[in-house]
């Protein structure tokens, strides 16, 4: 059976391991352009060159090193921060390249309104958040009432119930109402506003949640 050859450093192909790849060669080749404002393609390959150390450079990797370069200059040209004027090639003054463009929002005039109504919307959640926490914290200190109500329920109300009638079944799952005024249905929220809390208490319990800070104003108006 053949076992495959173990990975080494060197296998590996790294910005590090390439140090004339284009990558690295943009910012030295850049100062050398931005030093000289207006030149050509020979002469900033023989200033990169004339930088590095000659003995390490073989004459065969000196005309590479050189096609890296001119490849580097055309890359920056494409980016529009050089121009090409026949031989000569100099800064443009341009950058970023590419500017972000303006966005402009089309004019939507119920977009205030739109805005205003899911405000309240969220202050009528805050404020349910509030009472259940308000209500959680004053049941601590009493017992727990054989007949209560679980929320959620629904809670019905009726202003006149004495020309009616009211069955509820032995296992009390069931439950018949008949009357001839109309019924009252009530959210947790009106129940939840018999609690008689003072706006000062909501008002602490609500600053619990700095989150809520921003839509302190609405909630508290609309109690």
């Amino acid at each position: 059976m053949e076992v495959p050859p173990e990975e080494t450093p060197s296998t590996h192909t790294t910005r590090a391991s390439k140090p004339f790849c284009l990558n690295n060669l943009a910012t030295p080749i850049y100062k050398i352009i931005t030093k000289k404002v207006t030149t050509t393609y020979q002469e900033v390959a023989d200033i990169f060159v004339a930088t590095l150390d000659k003995d390490t450079l073989e004459e065969s990797k000196d005309k590479t090193l050189r096609r890296r370069v001119y490849d580097v200059i055309n890359v920056l040209i494409a980016a529009d921060l050089l121009e090409k004027n026949n031989k000569q090639i100099h800064l443009t003054n341009r950058t970023p390249i590419v500017k972000p463009q303006e966005v402009i929002a089309p004019p939507n005039p119920g977009r205030e309104e739109a805005l205003r109504k899911k405000q309240l919307e969220l202050a009528e959640k805050i404020k349910m958040l509030i009472y259940y926490k308000y209500l959680i914290e004053r049941n601590r200190l009493h017992m727990r009432p054989q007949v209560n109500i679980q929320f959620p329920s629904i809670v019905i109300g009726y202003r006149d119930i004495s020309r009616g009638t009211i069955f509820r079944s032995l296992d009390g799952h069931e439950l018949k109402i008949k009357s001839v005024a109309p019924p009252l249905f009530f959210s947790p929220i009106d129940i939840f506003r018999r609690l008689k809390i003072s706006k000062e208490e909501f008002a602490r319990q609500l600053r619990q949640f700095p989150m809520f800070a921003p839509y302190e104003s609405i909630v508290m108006a609309s109690l």
